[in-house]
């Protein structure tokens, strides 16, 4: 059977597509390049021209994850909100992804991973930071946050999300869950000068 040539960009597409699609239905560690390959019809050596391993196109998988999440909230900044709607779904589209992800989360979670984990968060930081400083400079203007230092802030408001996000993959009791939940809810209230109450998390 002849097999279909697509353009460079859009194989590669493909490939990660599967790649991300068998890695959360199997597990990164239960997908070989060879079941990636046969879930397109392709040859293997297709896979290694765009690709040197299977962690490598894991990290193409984070990428366009992240880069998904960037799509979203874009789409939730030029919502009418005001700057709280707007953090809020902010950050619970990047904790949503957490749920989207499950078993790929996981894997980069492992403590064998750290390297690959540190590589995620240097990502998330260096994509978000910029559009969480707007939109609390936003609210400062409308008189919502009450904060110095917006880039700082930004940073730090990341790292409690970064934090809430490993915690899904420790925290099992449920009790310990909601309680996890009202601490991040209060501290994000307090971090932004704000009444107890303001945000809703859901992870």
């Amino acid at each position: 059977m002849s097999r279909t040539t697509k353009p460079p960009e859009e194989r590669k597409v493909e490939l990660i597509d599967a790649a991300e699609r068998l890695f959360s239905a199997k597990g990164y560690d239960a997908t070989a390049v060879s079941d990636i390959v046969h879930d397109l019809h392709v040859a293997q050596g297709t896979f290694y021209y765009y690709f040197k391993s299977k962690e490598d196109v894991l990290k193409a998988v984070i990428e366009h994850d992240l880069q998904t999440m960037r799509g979203e909230v874009g789409i939730i900044r030029q919502q009418a909100l005001d700057a709280r709607g707007k953090l809020e779904g902010l950050i619970n589209v990047i904790l949503s992804f957490n749920e989207k992800r499950d078993s790929l989360f996981k894997y980069i979670h492992l403590e064998k991973n750290a390297f690959l984990h540190e590589k995620f968060m240097r990502r998330l930081a260096d994509i978000f930071t910029p559009m969480v400083r707007e939109v609390l400079l936003e609210g400062v203007f409308q008189c919502l946050f009450h904060i110095r230092h917006a880039s700082e802030t930004a940073e730090i408001l990341l790292l409690v999300v970064a934090h809430l996000n490993d915690s899904v993959h420790f925290v099992q009791a449920p009790a310990d869950h909601a309680h996890r939940q009202e601490a991040a809810e209060y501290f994000l209230c307090k971090l932004l000068g704000m009444e107890d109450g303001a945000f809703s998390l859901r992870f």
